[in-house]
């Protein structure tokens, strides 16, 4: 019986290997002989590229470079000043305008004396808390309450008092920030103690004050942080230009000498007495009178230091110091003129709105709920559906045409195009504010005009022909000069 062959199957080609390319169709990943390669760790999470060790030793040089360079601190200052000035001022949005008065008046109370040290006002409490998340790259505020009285206050941390559990591993707690399942936070981390022991405070009891460029990050740190290092070389570069600045200034006059030793005979001989001495001889022709002997030569130093080209790398080092904020507005705006100017105090502004905002979501809001809130539910307060809105009187803008902004905005008031309270919190003024203040001049007024026994409108506008009503100076008779005692203006027709 025949056999049946079994068919072969064809062999299957391997595939074919794809050669590696020696270079990248991005220069940008091409290793290069003219530039050094950079030893950069895999792409991950913001919360895993920074490590609680490395955020450390940055809040440490960052506060160092605040305690000793002017233009590191300088430029902090700045970032604080333009953006909150003497603090952030709430204007209750109440249904009940007498409700909204009372808000914020025990607001404005309770912020005299805010904090649980009872040392800070609550404007301080802005500014150190943006201070520190600007050097430290984050900072932190405690809603807590005075252990005596039980009344609301506030209790301010700083970064490095918010870190790793000290106690025991917790894989939930990433540098000091508690996370959920879903990576929501939930709680802190706080060091007690004299930072010897953990104590965890919930979310809602804590603010965290932070500029997040990452969504995977927990922390922050300091802003200008790609500025360190240039920090210190501005520092040391200065202090050895100053050396070497005062070592030129010393050292004035150069001796050029052939050999030998310098002598004196040279005076007496040119005396013409055979006797006498450099000093003599300088005293009867009056100045200075330097003698030198043969292939001698006594040459004056010319100090050029510092150099212009020192001069524009310090120019440079300290724009990359201030990159917070614009180079002109920090330290030197004597190089823009016209529309740059404007340019720069628009840059500012918007710098400083960012700010603000941040100030505001993470600090101001959450401390005017938790202090009215305690006020109504202990009966110091009425009770108001819309307790909780306000708005955040800021700083007035930085400006350079103050006049002509002031021009467009009553122009923009008369059409209808804004309002007043909007023009107001542009000068850190609110609307409540200038009425009262209006309606009590006003009553002073009205009181010494009948005090002594005048025309009201005397005292109203007493720059415009306070004499006659209706009639410029130029068109008032002489007799009215002797009648002061004028009736009151008649009403204009509607």
């Amino acid at each position: 019986m025949a056999t049946k062959k079994t068919p072969k199957t064809p062999a299957t080609k391997s595939p074919r290997k794809q050669a590696g390319a020696d270079y990248s169709q991005f220069a940008s990943t091409t290793q290069s002989s003219t530039r050094r390669w950079l030893l950069t760790s895999a792409p991950s999470d913001g919360r895993q590229d920074l490590s609680s060790v490395n955020r450390i030793q940055m809040i440490g040089k960052s506060r160092w470079g605040i305690r000793n360079s002017p233009t590191y601190k300088q430029v902090m200052d700045e970032v604080v000043l333009v953006t909150l000035g003497d603090g952030l001022i709430p204007q209750s949005q109440a249904k009940d305008p007498k409700k909204a008065s009372l808000y914020e008046e025990y607001f404005r109370n309770w912020s005299k004396k805010c904090d649980i040290t009872g040392r800070f006002t609550f404007g301080q409490v802005q500014r150190m808390s943006l201070f520190g998340c600007l050097v430290d790259g984050d900072s932190f505020l405690i809603l807590t309450s005075d252990p005596k009285t039980g009344r609301p206050k506030v209790q301010l941390i700083e970064a490095h008092r918010v870190g790793p559990t000290k106690d025991e591993f917790n894989p939930k707690c990433v540098d000091g920030v508690y996370l959920g399942s879903y990576g929501e936070v939930v709680g802190y981390n706080v060091y007690v103690d004299g930072d010897k022991k953990d104590r965890f405070i919930p979310v809602e009891s804590m603010s965290h004050v932070c500029e997040f460029e990452r969504a995977s990050s927990v922390r922050g740190y300091p802003v200008l942080q790609s500025s360190l290092n240039s920090v210190q070389d501005q520092l040391e570069v200065f202090e050895l230009e100053k050396t070497a600045v005062r070592t030129a200034s010393d050292h004035v006059m150069l001796l050029k000498k052939a050999g030998g030793m310098l002598q004196d005979d040279a005076a007496a001989q040119f005396a013409g007495n055979g006797g006498g001495s450099c000093e003599r001889l300088a005293s009867q022709m009056g100045g200075k009178l330097a003698v030198v002997d043969t292939n001698e030569d006594l040459t004056q130093i010319a100090n050029n230091r510092p150099s212009p080209a020192w001069i524009g790398m310090m120019k440079a080092i300290e724009r990359d110091i201030v990159k917070l904020l614009p180079v002109e507005y920090v330290s030197d705006p004597s190089g823009i003129t016209g529309p740059a100017i404007r340019l720069v105090a628009a840059k500012v502004s918007r710098i400083a709105a960012k700010w603000q905002n941040l100030t505001i979501d993470t600090v101001c809001d959450d401390v005017y709920d938790y202090v009215i809130s305690w006020g109504i539910k202990n009966g110091e307060l009425p009770d108001d559906p819309n307790f909780n809105r306000k708005i955040w009187i800021t700083p007035r803008d930085v400006t350079v045409d103050a006049g002509r902004e002031a021009s467009q905005d009553r122009a923009d008031l008369q059409m209808g195009l804004t309002t007043a309270q909007a023009i107001l919190g542009k000068k850190g003024m609110t609307y409540d504010e200038v009425l009262e203040t209006l309606a009590t001049e006003a009553e002073k007024r009205i009181n010494k005009a009948k005090e002594r026994n005048i025309p009201l409108w005397m005292l109203y506008k007493p720059d415009f022909n306070w004499l006659q009503q209706g009639q410029a100076s130029g068109q008032t008779p002489e007799d009215v000069a002797d009648n002061l005692d004028l009736p009151p203006p008649p009403p204009s027709n509607p």
